[in-house]
């Protein structure tokens, strides 16, 4: 049913607020303090542009996240937004390339709301709105839409495969079923767990086919999928050995025992604080956007009783099911990885709350207008954690103080050692004698003295924990407390509440005095 001019309204107001929460803050904190695991893709991206090497040679993620961004620092370079305070290539850095690959990750994250919002319109314009709305204002996915990671393009190919498979049993036709398989593909290509988008269109050809054109029907989709995946990460191929190598080691963090129970249970708390205002409002409030979500799953369910419907539903039904139980046996849990799961759960939120709408109106004459009102108030919360999120984004923190104070106050040929572990502030390497250690306290002073290190950066997120608890850690106590006794403290980051982050200390290390060379002195007179 083609929409009306008012929907086309909503959608376009849905996406312009989609767009904002995604836009808003996207260069903050650029480009010393920067996402957890952005050094880990842009620096290898920059590696691959200054050396022409196209292969990352880093097999924990796919390919396309590496080549997505290594196209959009090509052209932001040669177009000069890159290389304006730059004469070559070499002397990029990569804090030159964060901004214009968030840009375009925030891009791709508003063009999936749009994608959501097609492929619910199988349950009507209302709840496609409303599916939309809620993809727009999600936290997580507002969230990760600001970091040139790999979550945001694996939403972006998950809303497109579930769109192409929607469209394949719809259309019957074996170009289809190879489309949604290619969009398969590409979601494994660019995160290893991806590959369960391949269950969309593989359930599409087993309910929307008939069983004497499956053979045909199976071969163009796993064809489509193969081919998406090596179109994303050619190098899985060609490089074969280390991928393995590297998927391995990869795998081997996600396989250590650990409750199925447990698990499940943490990740049913992260889908519920989604819709919540942590800090704010009791978890309680969450329980009516879950029903909701499960209203919605069982009116769609009831599609499976009807040949006409049944296809559709199993699509949509079967990847969050399956992923969700996937997810639940790994031992290593982060909200992030549920990201997937938000599709699904959005399109079922939007069947919920028009069917429970509707359900008010025949209950009530003339209330479903109102009811819709007030059962779309559950996706106030998220937008303000979503909104709360960029503003804290937006606040000035230690990292970036301190980063824009060594810039400004070190001279370059002054050898900085930077601590790295778990947190994110990152230097120009070119521009700085800087090396980075996961620990100050992994080598002794005399280490860095004897390296010709000139200063010392610790950063507290590495080290609190050993002073939270000294008697379990005494000896690495001890060490840090060694390091800060015997060099100079040059200055100090302390964070507040308006400019939170962990406290930085930047300490000289002290030269030794020299003795004297007694080389070519005479004895004196007797």
């Amino acid at each position: 049913m083609p929409a009306s001019r008012r929907q086309t309204l909503a959608l376009a107001g849905i996406l312009a607020v989609g767009a904002w929460l995604r836009f808003w803050t996207i260069g903050d904190g650029l480009p010393y303090s920067v996402g957890t695991d952005e050094p880990v893709i842009l620096e290898k991206v920059l590696v691959m542009l200054q050396t022409g090497d196209l292969n990352p040679h880093f097999f924990h993620y796919g390919g396309f996240v590496f080549n997505f961004h290594l196209a959009i620092a090509a052209v932001g370079y040669f177009l000069g937004a890159l290389g304006r305070d730059v004469a070559s290539v070499d002397q990029l850095w990569a804090g030159d390339l964060y901004f214009w690959s968030r840009a375009a990750t925030a891009a791709l994250a508003t063009v999936t709301i749009y994608l959501v919002h097609c492929a619910a319109r199988r349950w009507g314009q209302a709840a496609a709105l409303v599916a939309a709305l809620a993809m727009a204002v999600h936290p997580q996915l507002v969230r990760e839409a600001h970091y040139a990671l790999t979550d945001t393009p694996l939403m972006f190919f998950l809303a497109l495969t579930l769109l192409l498979s929607i469209r394949a049993t719809e259309s019957g036709r074996l170009g289809g079923f190879a489309l949604a398989g290619l969009a398969a593909g590409l979601a494994a290509g660019t995160k290893y767990n991806g590959a369960v988008a391949g269950l969309m269109p593989f359930v599409a050809v087993l309910a929307a086919v008939p069983a004497s054109r499956w053979a045909g029907a199976l071969a163009v989709t796993i064809g489509g999928s193969a081919a998406g995946f090596l179109v994303a990460s050619p190098y899985a191929l060609l490089d074969f050995r280390n991928f393995v190598d590297g998927f391995t080691d990869l795998a081997r963090y996600y396989t250590k025992p650990l409750s199925v129970v447990e698990m499940a249970d943490r990740y049913r708390k992260h889908l519920q604080d989604w819709f919540g205002l942590p800090g704010q409002l009791p978890r309680a409030i969450t329980w009516l956007a879950t029903l909701l979500v499960l209203t919605g799953f069982a009116v769609i369910a009831r599609g499976l009783r009807a040949r006409a419907t049944r296809a559709v539903a199993l699509v949509l039904l079967a990847f969050p099911f399956v992923y969700f139980l996937m997810i639940a046996n790994q031992s290593l849990a982060f909200a992030r990885y549920a990201m997937p799961l938000v599709p699904a759960i959005s399109i079922g939120l939007g069947v919920g709350i028009v069917g429970a709408s509707e359900w008010f109106g025949r209950l009530v004459p003339r209330a479903r207008a109102a009811a819709l009102a007030v059962l779309l108030v559950t996706l106030v919360p998220p937008f303000m954690t979503a909104a709360s999120l960029n503003r804290d984004k937006a606040t000035i923190g230690t990292i970036e103080q301190a980063s824009a104070w060594i810039t400004q106050t070190i001279q370059r040929t002054d050898s900085v050692v930077l601590e790295t572990s778990k947190h994110t502030l990152r230097l120009p390497r070119q521009r700085f004698a800087a090396r980075e250690v996961d620990r100050l306290i992994d080598h002794p002073l005399e280490h860095y003295r004897s390296d010709g290190a000139v200063y010392l950066i610790a950063v507290s997120w590495t080290s609190e924990g050993y002073f939270a608890d000294p008697a379990r850690f005494a000896e690495e106590v001890a060490a840090y407390n060694a390091i800060y006794g015997s060099t100079e403290l040059v200055q100090t980051f302390t964070p507040s509440p308006n400019h939170p982050g962990p406290t930085i200390r930047v300490m000289r290390i002290r030269r030794l005095l020299k003795e004297p060379s007694r080389e070519g002195t005479k004895e004196p007179p007797t």
